[in-house]
């Protein structure tokens, strides 16, 4: 009959043989100890810093580019333009219904993209009451802050002159 049995322990104890033999240790690594290249590419420059300007420019040239187009200006000599007529017209079947799924689903990124715009738009002038509201609050503050000061001022007076 032959024995099952694991012996966690001696496991254990050549885990930690390989680790010490490795010279590894368990210190987590902090930030700081992370290297990060100097320049990073310019997709995610633009990561986390939102430009409004850019946004908005960026959202116009993909309004008028979020369709695409199986029927591209066709060049070449009178041989190679009929073959690629022929091609086109053979390969069509196959392309058109992607070309109509990928042209769907960029009009509905569009319409996302569109309802972000709006949203950011609009809420200029949300941020601006906001702004406002703030300003107001902090000289609310500061006022009751005023009376509470003359309040506890009030009470000290009252409370030296009780016997």
């Amino acid at each position: 009959m032959t024995d099952d049995t694991v012996n966690v322990e001696k496991i254990m104890e050549e885990i930690r043989r390989e680790i010490k033999e490795k010279g590894l240790s368990n210190d987590l690594l902090s930030f700081e100890d992370i290297p990060v290249p100097d320049k990073i590419s310019t997709l995610t420059d633009a990561i986390g810093v939102f430009d409004r300007q850019n946004f908005l420019n960026s959202n116009k040239v993909l309004n008028n580019s979020y369709r695409v187009s199986l029927w591209q200006p066709l060049y070449g000599n009178r041989l190679k333009l009929f073959i690629k007529k022929i091609l086109r017209q053979l390969i069509r079947p196959i392309t058109q219904p992607v070309i109509e799924e990928q042209t769907a689903f960029n009009s509905a990124v569009m319409r996302n993209l569109n309802e972000i715009r709006n949203y950011i738009l609009n809420d200029d002038d949300g941020v601006r009451s906001g702004d406002q509201r703030y300003i107001e609050l902090l000289k609310r503050l500061e006022k009751l802050e005023k009376e509470n000061s003359e309040l506890k001022q009030l009470i000290s007076k009252f409370m030296k002159q009780l016997p």
